[in-house]
């Protein structure tokens, strides 16, 4: 396989005039290398940007192109689809250009082979934008920065994208990986974990632990939709379950109760002459004598009913859709607040804790017709971008891998010393599971907020149940944001319920692996 280039472009302009020069061979900057010279049929060249990363990170389902995209990122380095098999998506997109090449010999369009991977032969990636975290081309060698870098944060996330290993394999002779390297331009990066003397020739690594969908077990095969947001026909009203609402715990250790204080402006808001001014103790205890509760269950209505016009339009009017907001604002601040030490319900005006609090009430509220029934819809692209399944998994690591029976792959990776191999071995042993995987590489995602931005939730485990039941199973030891996203789930699967295309969901948390069997007995009965 080619060495692929990464070069990282301060802004789109650059990236354009880079890639019209190395793709199209533009002479205005000189001659440029044959080797990353696109032609009809040949794409040894391709450019990112920072919108199409932004669309190809969050499923790529947007246009033709980011879909196109998304498939040439993730076959880099591949010589064929995993398991021969060419996903359906890809197929349509193919059959697509075809059908425009073959109908106007003129237009310079030649049709492709979908058979073939189309990033197998790409040697150069233009970036704007960082590649998404999940990306994981082993064959990139060399890393070029063509941009200011201002934190070393941001040198360390580009060089990162040398950094995949091809093995992870263990040299018999030294006990450790064997010595993997990648050459970067144009990067300060600070913290060299090791310098390579010499050039000389680095011997084959031996192949690591392959994890596939094994053809022959398709009968285990599961699918499920790509949910990427919510919508709500025929809403008339919002509704709260309160039992599955997470408390908001309002701990001092986030928000000290005095600060010490310097201005560094003027009474006139010009910078001072002689730098900051006299010391100024700002008191939280001064400050909640001056806002009360109303206040504050007022602003967070207001921000969450501008939330709810932004992501879902103008459904139910302002008019009838603040008071409903503003009543369950207050609802919460008086019964799911956990106040530690001398906390007040006050304090959620301060961020952190109004970030959060927007967050947890924003996906707790659901819209609901005259009879209380929530009619929330999942958004899932059309066609085949909307849906994935465990037929396209493959992907290599150096952890030793777990077996798996009732399984679409030929074996599991977890991420527990034990926990995780004993769901597995319980869910094998089930009488009423029919098939389970756990949720590894699939880009099974639930969509949640933290701290009022947006995040993705990767559950342990999707099982179906012999009576066509599906079930996601999270094996979690420590609460941490357990409630948030066990509420993010339960609404998943209550959307996707409503749809009725997909199957019957649920959602169990498992405290220990030895409950899972019990649970899997009660949601079976």
């Amino acid at each position: 396989m080619p060495p692929v280039f990464i070069i990282v472009c301060r802004d789109t302009a650059l990236a354009k005039e880079l890639h019209d020069w190395l793709a199209n061979g533009n002479p205005i900057y000189g001659a440029a290398p044959e080797q990353f010279r696109n032609a009809p049929g040949r794409e040894w060249t391709v450019r990112v940007d920072s919108k199409v990363a932004e669309d190809i990170a969050e499923g790529g389902g947007k246009n033709d192109e980011a879909r196109r995209l998304r498939f040439v990122l993730e076959t880099i380095g591949r010589t064929a689809w995993p398991g021969n098999k060419v996903p359906e998506e890809y197929a349509a997109l193919v059959d697509k250009h075809n059908h425009k090449a073959m109908e106007d010999e003129d237009n310079g369009l030649v049709t492709i082979d979908a058979s073939i991977p189309p990033g197998r032969d790409v040697r150069c990636i233009i970036s704007v934008a960082m590649l998404s975290e999940g990306w994981d081309a082993t064959t990139v060698t060399h890393v070029v920065g063509l941009r200011p870098f201002g934190s070393q944060l941001l040198c360390e996330q580009v060089v990162g994208r040398a950094l995949r290993r091809t093995s992870y394999a263990v040299d018999e002779a030294t006990g450790f990986f064997r010595e993997e390297t990648a050459k970067v331009f144009g990067v300060p990066f600070e913290l060299i974990p090791f310098k390579v003397e010499g050039g000389a020739q680095q011997p084959p690594s031996p192949p690591a632990n392959q994890i596939y969908a094994v053809p022959e077990k398709s009968d285990y095969e599961i699918t499920f939709p790509v949910v990427e947001g919510y919508v709500d026909p025929g809403i008339t009203r919002l509704a709260v379950d309160w039992p599955k609402v997470p408390t908001l715990a309002l701990d001092p250790m986030e928000v000290p109760d005095i600060t010490l204080m310097k201005g560094l402006t003027t009474v006139d808001g010009t910078l001072a002459a002689y730098g900051p001014g006299a010391a100024g103790v700002v008191d939280l205890a001064q400050w909640r004598s001056k806002v009360r509760v109303q206040q504050v269950a007022f602003t967070l209505a207001k921000v969450l009913a501008q939330q709810w016009v932004q992501e879902r339009g103008e459904e139910i009017p302002m008019h009838r859709l603040f008071p409903q907001l503003l009543g369950y604002a207050q609802q919460f601040l008086a019964s799911k607040l956990d106040c530690r030490g001398n906390r007040a319900p006050q304090d959620v005006a301060l961020n952190p804790y109004f970030q959060k609090a927007a967050g947890i009430l924003l996906d707790a509220v659901q819209a609901v017709d005259e009879s209380g029934k929530a009619r929330e819809r999942p958004v899932v692209a059309p066609g085949s971008a909307g849906e994935r399944s465990t037929r396209y998994v493959e992907f290599y690591t150096g952890r030793q891998p777990w077996p798996a029976q009732k399984c679409h792959l030929n074996a599991i990776v977890a991420d527990t010393k034990t926990w995780e191999q004993a769901a597995a071995t319980a869910l094998d042993a089930h009488i009423r599971v029919k098939r389970w995987v756990k949720n590894d590489h699939l880009g099974f995602v639930v969509p949640y907020r933290k701290d009022g931005l947006r995040r993705k939730y990767l559950p342990d485990f999707l099982v179906e149940l012999t009576d066509g039941r599906r079930l996601i199973v999270e094996v979690k030891g420590e609460l941490g944001d357990a409630e948030i996203k066990a509420a993010a789930a339960h609404r998943w699967c209550g959307a996707v319920n409503n749809d009725g295309r997909y199957g019957v969901w649920r959602y169990r948390m498992v405290r220990h692996p030895a409950d899972l069997l019990k649970i899997l007995d009660e949601v079976a009965a």
